[in-house]
């Protein structure tokens, strides 16, 4: 679930510029939830995504032995959310 989370189910493992399709990633689905929820779904989704990213971020880095690793972009996605 860490793995899945922070790499945005993926996404961060696409090369070259994982960051910037994290980011891309996250405007459909950030539009999606916007128009079926409003503004207050919208930074829900936000809060959800930073508490859960930061830890599953935590988890992949510890695994991984990388602390700054390339492919955790789920702080692109809370931030662009």
């Amino acid at each position: 679930f860490s793995i899945s989370v922070a790499t945005f189910f993926g996404v961060g493992r696409i090369r070259p510029a994982p960051g910037t399709l994290g980011s891309l990633a996250a405007l459909p689905i950030g539009f999606i939830i916007m128009i079926a929820g409003g503004p207050i779904a919208l930074l829900i989704a936000a809060i959800i995504a930073t508490w859960l990213g930061a830890t599953a971020a935590q988890i992949y880095g510890d695994k991984s032995g990388n602390k700054d690793d390339q492919s955790i972009v789920i702080d692109e996605v809370a931030g662009m959310w």
